[in-house]
Protein backbone atom coordinates (compact mmCIF):
# COMPACT_ATOMS: atom_id res chain seq x y z
CA UNK A 1 0.00 0.00 0.00
CA UNK A 2 1.41 3.41 -0.96
CA UNK A 3 2.37 5.83 1.80
CA UNK A 4 4.42 9.00 2.20
CA UNK A 5 7.66 7.06 2.59
CA UNK A 6 7.23 5.48 -0.85
CA UNK A 7 7.00 8.83 -2.61
CA UNK A 8 9.89 10.01 -4.73
CA UNK A 9 12.45 12.36 -3.15
CA UNK A 10 11.26 15.16 -5.40
CA UNK A 11 7.67 14.91 -4.13
CA UNK A 12 8.77 14.63 -0.49
CA UNK A 13 10.93 17.72 -0.92
CA UNK A 14 8.00 19.61 -2.40
CA UNK A 15 5.77 18.66 0.53
CA UNK A 16 8.22 19.42 3.35
CA UNK A 17 9.34 22.69 1.76
CA UNK A 18 6.13 24.21 3.19
CA UNK A 19 7.08 23.27 6.76
CA UNK A 20 8.99 25.45 9.21
CA UNK A 21 12.63 24.48 9.65
CA UNK A 22 12.17 23.49 13.28
CA UNK A 23 10.14 20.47 12.10
CA UNK A 24 12.89 19.03 9.90
CA UNK A 25 14.93 17.51 12.73
CA UNK A 26 11.93 15.43 13.84
CA UNK A 27 11.27 14.37 10.24
CA UNK A 28 14.77 12.92 9.96
CA UNK A 29 13.64 10.20 12.42
CA UNK A 30 10.58 9.11 10.41
CA UNK A 31 12.26 7.01 7.75
CA UNK A 32 15.36 6.83 5.59
CA UNK A 33 13.59 8.71 2.81
CA UNK A 34 12.47 11.48 5.14
CA UNK A 35 15.91 11.58 6.75
CA UNK A 36 17.54 12.00 3.36
CA UNK A 37 15.13 14.71 2.20
CA UNK A 38 14.91 16.57 5.52
CA UNK A 39 18.69 16.79 5.77
CA UNK A 40 18.82 18.22 2.26
CA UNK A 41 16.33 20.87 3.31
CA UNK A 42 17.74 21.49 6.78
CA UNK A 43 21.35 21.85 5.69
CA UNK A 44 20.87 23.52 2.33
CA UNK A 45 21.86 26.82 3.94
CA UNK A 46 23.80 27.17 7.21
CA UNK A 47 25.17 30.04 9.25
CA UNK A 48 27.46 30.19 12.25
CA UNK A 49 25.64 31.68 15.23
CA UNK A 50 26.51 35.27 16.09
CA UNK A 51 24.80 37.16 18.89
CA UNK A 52 24.11 40.34 16.90
CA UNK A 53 24.05 38.99 13.36
CA UNK A 54 20.41 40.05 12.81
CA UNK A 55 20.99 43.67 13.67
CA UNK A 56 19.16 46.07 11.41
CA UNK A 57 19.16 45.52 7.73
CA UNK A 58 18.02 43.08 5.13
CA UNK A 59 17.55 43.99 1.53
CA UNK A 60 14.41 42.60 -0.07
CA UNK A 61 16.11 42.71 -3.44
CA UNK A 62 19.55 41.50 -2.34
CA UNK A 63 19.09 39.37 0.78
CA UNK A 64 21.83 38.38 3.19
CA UNK A 65 21.50 34.66 2.67
CA UNK A 66 18.15 33.56 1.38
CA UNK A 67 17.92 30.58 -0.92
CA UNK A 68 14.90 29.23 -2.73
CA UNK A 69 13.76 25.65 -3.17
CA UNK A 70 10.77 25.07 -5.46
CA UNK A 71 9.99 28.79 -5.25
CA UNK A 72 9.52 28.60 -1.47
CA UNK A 73 11.62 30.73 0.89
CA UNK A 74 14.34 28.79 2.65
CA UNK A 75 16.34 30.23 5.50
CA UNK A 76 19.63 29.42 7.13
CA UNK A 77 19.99 26.90 9.94
CA UNK A 78 22.26 28.16 12.69
CA UNK A 79 25.32 26.26 13.82
CA UNK A 80 26.47 26.76 17.40
CA UNK A 81 29.55 24.53 17.62
CA UNK A 82 31.93 24.89 14.66
CA UNK A 83 34.20 22.06 15.89
CA UNK A 84 31.37 19.53 16.03
CA UNK A 85 30.01 20.75 12.73
CA UNK A 86 33.46 20.36 11.15
CA UNK A 87 33.69 16.77 12.38
CA UNK A 88 30.17 16.01 11.12
CA UNK A 89 30.68 17.25 7.57
CA UNK A 90 34.16 15.68 7.42
CA UNK A 91 32.65 12.26 8.13
CA UNK A 92 29.50 12.71 6.05
CA UNK A 93 30.13 13.56 2.41
CA UNK A 94 26.43 13.28 1.56
CA UNK A 95 25.50 15.90 4.13
CA UNK A 96 28.37 18.10 2.99
CA UNK A 97 27.14 18.03 -0.60
CA UNK A 98 23.68 19.26 0.48
CA UNK A 99 25.02 22.62 1.64
CA UNK A 100 24.84 25.22 -1.12
CA UNK A 101 24.79 28.40 1.00
CA UNK A 102 26.84 29.33 4.08
CA UNK A 103 27.37 32.40 6.25
CA UNK A 104 30.33 32.51 8.63
CA UNK A 105 31.01 35.43 10.99
CA UNK A 106 34.47 34.41 12.16
CA UNK A 107 35.98 35.25 15.53
CA UNK A 108 39.79 35.20 15.82
CA UNK A 109 39.67 32.07 18.01
CA UNK A 110 37.59 30.22 15.38
CA UNK A 111 39.51 31.06 12.22
CA UNK A 112 41.28 27.75 11.62
CA UNK A 113 38.15 25.63 12.11
CA UNK A 114 35.76 27.87 10.20
CA UNK A 115 38.02 28.39 7.21
CA UNK A 116 38.53 24.61 7.08
CA UNK A 117 34.73 24.17 7.11
CA UNK A 118 34.44 26.67 4.24
CA UNK A 119 37.08 24.82 2.22
CA UNK A 120 35.33 21.49 2.72
CA UNK A 121 32.03 23.00 1.58
CA UNK A 122 33.48 24.97 -1.32
CA UNK A 123 32.75 22.38 -4.08
CA UNK A 124 29.00 22.50 -3.39
CA UNK A 125 28.60 26.17 -2.37
CA UNK A 126 26.75 28.60 -4.58
CA UNK A 127 26.62 31.35 -1.93
CA UNK A 128 29.29 32.15 0.67
CA UNK A 129 29.21 35.02 3.17
CA UNK A 130 32.26 35.74 5.35
CA UNK A 131 32.71 38.25 8.14
CA UNK A 132 36.28 38.45 9.39
CA UNK A 133 39.30 40.63 10.08
CA UNK A 134 41.53 42.04 7.35
CA UNK A 135 44.46 39.92 8.52
CA UNK A 136 42.41 36.72 8.21
CA UNK A 137 41.32 37.71 4.71
CA UNK A 138 44.95 38.24 3.64
CA UNK A 139 45.89 34.79 4.95
CA UNK A 140 42.95 33.11 3.17
CA UNK A 141 42.71 35.25 0.05
CA UNK A 142 42.10 32.38 -2.35
CA UNK A 143 39.07 31.17 -0.40
CA UNK A 144 37.74 34.68 0.28
CA UNK A 145 37.88 35.43 -3.45
CA UNK A 146 35.12 32.85 -3.95
CA UNK A 147 32.73 34.64 -1.55
CA UNK A 148 29.82 36.58 -2.98
CA UNK A 149 29.27 38.42 0.33
CA UNK A 150 31.95 39.88 2.61
CA UNK A 151 31.82 41.89 5.84
CA UNK A 152 34.81 43.72 7.33
CA UNK A 153 34.84 45.67 10.58
CA UNK A 154 37.72 48.08 11.06
CA UNK A 155 39.64 48.05 14.34
CA UNK A 156 38.48 50.64 16.86
CA UNK A 157 41.97 51.90 17.65
CA UNK A 158 45.48 52.02 16.27
CA UNK A 159 47.66 49.18 17.49
CA UNK A 160 51.02 50.86 17.23
CA UNK A 161 51.46 54.36 15.83
CA UNK A 162 51.11 54.00 12.07
CA UNK A 163 50.03 50.37 12.34
CA UNK A 164 46.37 49.54 11.90
CA UNK A 165 44.95 46.08 12.36
CA UNK A 166 48.50 44.75 12.47
CA UNK A 167 49.39 46.38 9.13
CA UNK A 168 50.87 49.73 8.10
CA UNK A 169 47.98 52.14 7.72
CA UNK A 170 48.35 52.65 3.96
CA UNK A 171 48.73 48.93 3.34
CA UNK A 172 45.61 48.36 5.42
CA UNK A 173 43.62 50.83 3.34
CA UNK A 174 44.91 49.40 0.05
CA UNK A 175 43.77 45.98 1.25
CA UNK A 176 40.24 47.32 1.81
CA UNK A 177 40.22 48.95 -1.64
CA UNK A 178 41.23 45.64 -3.23
CA UNK A 179 38.03 43.94 -2.05
CA UNK A 180 36.13 45.98 -4.61
CA UNK A 181 38.12 44.10 -7.27
CA UNK A 182 37.01 40.63 -6.16
CA UNK A 183 35.12 39.33 -9.22
CA UNK A 184 32.53 37.25 -7.33
CA UNK A 185 31.74 39.80 -4.65
CA UNK A 186 28.18 41.13 -4.89
CA UNK A 187 27.53 42.32 -1.34
CA UNK A 188 30.07 44.18 0.78
CA UNK A 189 29.70 45.41 4.36
CA UNK A 190 32.30 47.86 5.67
CA UNK A 191 32.05 49.12 9.23
CA UNK A 192 34.03 51.77 11.08
CA UNK A 193 35.16 54.40 8.54
CA UNK A 194 35.32 57.62 10.58
CA UNK A 195 36.39 60.07 7.86
CA UNK A 196 35.83 59.26 4.21
CA UNK A 197 38.09 61.91 2.65
CA UNK A 198 41.04 60.81 4.74
CA UNK A 199 40.33 57.12 4.21
CA UNK A 200 40.03 57.50 0.44
CA UNK A 201 43.22 59.55 -0.05
CA UNK A 202 45.51 58.03 -2.69
CA UNK A 203 42.96 55.30 -3.44
CA UNK A 204 43.25 55.43 -7.22
CA UNK A 205 40.45 55.47 -9.75
CA UNK A 206 38.18 52.42 -9.87
CA UNK A 207 35.13 54.12 -11.39
CA UNK A 208 32.56 51.54 -12.58
CA UNK A 209 34.95 48.60 -12.18
CA UNK A 210 33.42 46.71 -9.25
CA UNK A 211 30.74 44.01 -9.47
CA UNK A 212 29.31 44.88 -6.03
CA UNK A 213 25.56 45.52 -6.19
CA UNK A 214 24.71 45.84 -2.45
CA UNK A 215 26.83 48.01 -0.16
CA UNK A 216 26.41 48.37 3.60
CA UNK A 217 28.43 51.12 5.32
CA UNK A 218 27.93 51.17 9.08
CA UNK A 219 29.33 52.88 12.18
CA UNK A 220 30.35 55.78 10.00
CA UNK A 221 30.06 59.54 9.50
CA UNK A 222 28.30 62.04 7.17
CA UNK A 223 28.76 62.04 3.43
CA UNK A 224 31.60 63.89 1.70
CA UNK A 225 33.54 63.63 -1.57
CA UNK A 226 35.55 60.68 -0.26
CA UNK A 227 32.29 58.78 0.01
CA UNK A 228 31.30 59.94 -3.47
CA UNK A 229 34.49 58.39 -4.81
CA UNK A 230 33.96 54.95 -3.31
CA UNK A 231 30.29 54.94 -4.38
CA UNK A 232 31.37 55.49 -7.97
CA UNK A 233 33.31 52.21 -8.04
CA UNK A 234 30.41 49.73 -8.49
CA UNK A 235 29.27 49.27 -12.07
CA UNK A 236 25.64 49.14 -10.93
CA UNK A 237 24.95 49.70 -7.25
CA UNK A 238 21.40 48.63 -6.47
CA UNK A 239 21.20 48.72 -2.67
CA UNK A 240 22.85 51.04 -0.15
CA UNK A 241 22.59 50.95 3.63
CA UNK A 242 24.26 53.82 5.46
CA UNK A 243 24.29 53.73 9.26
CA UNK A 244 25.63 56.85 10.96
CA UNK A 245 27.35 56.84 14.32
CA UNK A 246 28.45 60.31 15.38
CA UNK A 247 30.86 60.97 18.25
CA UNK A 248 29.61 64.09 19.93
CA UNK A 249 32.05 66.27 21.84
CA UNK A 250 31.83 69.75 23.39
CA UNK A 251 30.31 72.78 21.68
CA UNK A 252 28.07 70.63 19.50
CA UNK A 253 30.94 69.73 17.16
CA UNK A 254 31.97 66.25 16.13
CA UNK A 255 35.25 64.60 16.74
CA UNK A 256 35.99 61.56 14.60
CA UNK A 257 38.43 59.01 15.89
CA UNK A 258 40.11 55.99 14.28
CA UNK A 259 41.71 57.00 10.98
CA UNK A 260 41.90 60.69 11.76
CA UNK A 261 41.47 62.93 14.77
CA UNK A 262 39.90 65.87 12.97
CA UNK A 263 36.46 67.38 12.89
CA UNK A 264 34.16 65.91 10.32
CA UNK A 265 31.62 67.61 8.02
CA UNK A 266 28.13 68.64 9.01
CA UNK A 267 25.38 66.13 8.47
CA UNK A 268 23.76 67.24 5.23
CA UNK A 269 20.79 65.42 3.72
CA UNK A 270 21.47 67.06 0.35
CA UNK A 271 25.03 65.73 0.37
CA UNK A 272 23.75 62.16 0.50
CA UNK A 273 21.95 62.61 -2.79
CA UNK A 274 24.97 64.41 -4.27
CA UNK A 275 27.44 61.64 -3.48
CA UNK A 276 25.02 59.03 -4.86
CA UNK A 277 24.67 60.64 -8.25
CA UNK A 278 27.02 58.21 -9.99
CA UNK A 279 24.46 55.47 -9.21
CA UNK A 280 21.23 57.38 -9.84
CA UNK A 281 20.26 55.16 -12.79
CA UNK A 282 20.80 51.85 -10.99
CA UNK A 283 20.01 52.35 -7.28
CA UNK A 284 16.81 50.55 -6.24
CA UNK A 285 16.86 50.96 -2.46
CA UNK A 286 18.39 53.43 -0.02
CA UNK A 287 18.42 53.19 3.75
CA UNK A 288 19.99 55.91 5.92
CA UNK A 289 19.84 55.11 9.60
CA UNK A 290 21.54 55.65 12.95
CA UNK A 291 22.54 58.72 14.98
CA UNK A 292 21.32 61.10 12.32
CA UNK A 293 20.29 64.32 14.06
CA UNK A 294 23.65 65.26 15.47
CA UNK A 295 22.45 65.84 19.00
CA UNK A 296 23.27 69.43 19.97
CA UNK A 297 24.83 70.41 16.67
CA UNK A 298 26.52 69.36 13.46
CA UNK A 299 23.32 68.98 11.43
CA UNK A 300 22.68 71.22 8.45
CA UNK A 301 18.89 71.82 8.53
CA UNK A 302 18.61 74.05 5.47
CA UNK A 303 18.45 71.39 2.74
CA UNK A 304 16.55 68.18 2.22
CA UNK A 305 17.62 65.14 0.25
CA UNK A 306 17.00 65.25 -3.51
CA UNK A 307 16.20 61.95 -5.23
CA UNK A 308 13.94 63.20 -8.01
CA UNK A 309 16.18 61.93 -10.85
CA UNK A 310 16.97 58.52 -9.36
CA UNK A 311 14.97 56.80 -12.04
CA UNK A 312 14.42 53.31 -10.58
CA UNK A 313 14.74 53.95 -6.83
CA UNK A 314 11.83 52.01 -5.30
CA UNK A 315 12.50 51.75 -1.55
CA UNK A 316 13.61 54.68 0.60
CA UNK A 317 14.17 54.78 4.35
CA UNK A 318 15.49 58.07 5.76
CA UNK A 319 15.22 60.26 8.87
CA UNK A 320 12.39 62.76 8.90
CA UNK A 321 14.71 65.78 8.63
CA UNK A 322 16.00 64.44 5.29
CA UNK A 323 12.53 64.91 3.75
CA UNK A 324 10.73 67.60 5.59
CA UNK A 325 10.97 70.95 7.40
CA UNK A 326 8.19 72.57 9.40
CA UNK A 327 6.90 76.00 8.43
CA UNK A 328 8.01 77.29 11.82
CA UNK A 329 11.58 76.05 11.33
CA UNK A 330 11.71 77.42 7.79
CA UNK A 331 10.49 80.84 8.92
CA UNK A 332 13.09 80.93 11.67
CA UNK A 333 15.84 80.26 9.10
CA UNK A 334 14.46 82.59 6.47
CA UNK A 335 13.60 79.73 4.11
CA UNK A 336 10.37 79.35 2.15
CA UNK A 337 8.88 75.85 2.04
CA UNK A 338 5.51 74.41 1.13
CA UNK A 339 3.79 71.11 1.70
CA UNK A 340 4.34 70.39 -2.02
CA UNK A 341 8.13 70.42 -1.59
CA UNK A 342 8.15 66.67 -0.94
CA UNK A 343 6.91 66.12 -4.51
CA UNK A 344 10.13 67.59 -5.88
CA UNK A 345 12.59 65.42 -3.97
CA UNK A 346 11.23 61.85 -4.08
CA UNK A 347 12.01 59.40 -6.92
CA UNK A 348 9.17 58.81 -9.41
CA UNK A 349 9.43 55.01 -9.10
CA UNK A 350 9.05 54.96 -5.30
CA UNK A 351 7.00 52.06 -3.93
CA UNK A 352 7.84 52.04 -0.22
CA UNK A 353 8.76 54.99 2.01
CA UNK A 354 9.93 54.63 5.59
CA UNK A 355 10.37 57.81 7.65
CA UNK A 356 12.31 57.58 10.88
CA UNK A 357 10.59 59.82 13.41
CA UNK A 358 12.45 61.53 16.23
CA UNK A 359 11.35 61.03 19.81
CA UNK A 360 8.38 63.35 20.54
CA UNK A 361 8.53 64.69 17.00
CA UNK A 362 7.45 68.35 16.95
CA UNK A 363 5.49 67.81 20.17
CA UNK A 364 6.69 71.10 21.65
CA UNK A 365 4.74 72.91 18.93
CA UNK A 366 1.57 70.87 19.19
CA UNK A 367 -1.43 72.42 20.91
CA UNK A 368 -5.19 72.05 21.07
CA UNK A 369 -7.54 69.12 20.52
CA UNK A 370 -5.65 67.88 17.46
CA UNK A 371 -2.65 66.90 19.60
CA UNK A 372 -2.25 63.24 20.39
CA UNK A 373 1.19 62.55 21.93
CA UNK A 374 1.12 59.06 20.46
CA UNK A 375 0.97 60.42 16.92
CA UNK A 376 3.19 63.48 16.62
CA UNK A 377 2.51 64.25 12.98
CA UNK A 378 3.26 67.92 12.92
CA UNK A 379 2.17 71.17 14.50
CA UNK A 380 -1.09 72.83 13.47
CA UNK A 381 -2.03 73.08 10.69
CA UNK A 382 -0.25 69.71 10.42
CA UNK A 383 2.83 70.34 8.32
CA UNK A 384 3.96 66.73 8.02
CA UNK A 385 0.43 65.46 7.52
CA UNK A 386 -0.07 68.04 4.76
CA UNK A 387 3.18 67.01 3.05
CA UNK A 388 2.23 63.32 3.09
CA UNK A 389 -1.24 64.23 1.83
CA UNK A 390 0.39 65.95 -1.15
CA UNK A 391 2.48 62.84 -1.81
CA UNK A 392 -0.47 60.44 -1.70
CA UNK A 393 -2.74 62.79 -3.67
CA UNK A 394 -0.25 62.78 -6.55
CA UNK A 395 0.06 59.01 -6.73
CA UNK A 396 -1.96 58.70 -9.93
CA UNK A 397 0.07 61.31 -11.78
CA UNK A 398 3.58 61.25 -10.25
CA UNK A 399 4.14 58.23 -7.97
CA UNK A 400 2.10 55.47 -9.57
CA UNK A 401 3.94 52.63 -7.82
CA UNK A 402 3.59 54.00 -4.28
CA UNK A 403 2.01 51.40 -2.04
CA UNK A 404 3.30 51.86 1.52
CA UNK A 405 4.33 54.63 3.93
CA UNK A 406 5.62 53.75 7.38
CA UNK A 407 6.23 56.35 10.07
CA UNK A 408 8.73 54.57 12.26
CA UNK A 409 10.00 55.42 15.71
CA UNK A 410 12.91 53.28 17.03
CA UNK A 411 11.74 51.77 20.28
CA UNK A 412 13.24 48.89 22.25
CA UNK A 413 10.43 46.60 23.31
CA UNK A 414 7.92 48.40 21.11
CA UNK A 415 4.91 46.71 19.61
CA UNK A 416 5.62 44.65 16.51
CA UNK A 417 2.16 45.40 15.14
CA UNK A 418 1.68 48.48 12.97
CA UNK A 419 -0.82 51.05 14.27
CA UNK A 420 -3.36 52.41 11.81
CA UNK A 421 -3.87 56.16 11.55
CA UNK A 422 -7.59 55.63 10.97
CA UNK A 423 -9.67 57.73 13.33
CA UNK A 424 -6.78 59.96 14.45
CA UNK A 425 -8.11 63.50 14.36
CA UNK A 426 -5.01 65.08 12.79
CA UNK A 427 -4.79 62.37 10.12
CA UNK A 428 -8.35 61.86 8.86
CA UNK A 429 -7.87 63.56 5.49
CA UNK A 430 -4.51 61.85 4.95
CA UNK A 431 -5.89 58.44 5.87
CA UNK A 432 -8.86 58.82 3.51
CA UNK A 433 -6.52 59.82 0.69
CA UNK A 434 -4.40 56.71 1.36
CA UNK A 435 -7.50 54.53 1.40
CA UNK A 436 -8.72 55.97 -1.88
CA UNK A 437 -5.37 55.49 -3.66
CA UNK A 438 -4.52 52.08 -2.18
CA UNK A 439 -1.53 53.24 -0.13
CA UNK A 440 -0.95 51.54 3.22
CA UNK A 441 0.11 53.98 5.92
CA UNK A 442 0.97 53.13 9.51
CA UNK A 443 2.85 54.19 12.60
CA UNK A 444 5.26 51.61 14.02
CA UNK A 445 7.44 51.58 17.11
CA UNK A 446 9.97 48.76 16.83
CA UNK A 447 13.68 48.23 17.29
CA UNK A 448 14.05 46.74 13.81
CA UNK A 449 13.06 49.06 10.94
CA UNK A 450 9.79 47.68 9.49
CA UNK A 451 10.70 47.98 5.80
CA UNK A 452 14.38 47.20 6.22
CA UNK A 453 14.34 44.66 9.02
CA UNK A 454 15.96 41.22 8.79
CA UNK A 455 14.38 38.52 6.67
CA UNK A 456 12.96 35.92 9.11
CA UNK A 457 15.41 33.15 9.90
CA UNK A 458 14.77 29.62 11.01
CA UNK A 459 14.23 28.97 14.70
CA UNK A 460 17.58 28.43 16.40
CA UNK A 461 18.77 24.91 15.82
CA UNK A 462 21.01 23.69 18.60
CA UNK A 463 22.10 20.21 17.45
CA UNK A 464 25.64 21.43 16.76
Amino acid sequence: MANLSTLSDELILRIISYLPNEDFHALTLVSRAFNRCSNRQLYQSVCLFEQDSDRFWESKYYPYLRLTLFDQPFYATRIFNPSLFLRTITENEGLRSCIVGASFPIRPDQEDRVFLVARLLQPSLSHLHLKCEVRAIRENRELVSTADSLAVELPEYEDDGEMFGGLPKEVFKQEIYSYFDLPNLKRFELSGIRHWDRFMSASGDKTHTSNITALSLTDTVPADQGLAKILSWPKALKSLRYELSLDESTDGEFYYSSFSDIEGPELSAKEFSNVLRSQRQTLEELFVYGDDDGGAGGFDPDETIDLHDFTILKRVGVPIMFLFMTQASAKYRGIQVSSRAILDILPPAIEELQIKMKDRTFSNDLVGPEYNPEFDLGPPPGDLTAALYQLVSHKKTMFKGLREIVLWKPETGGSEEPVSLEGKAACCELFEACKETGVRISWQETWVPPLFGPVPRTTLFGTF
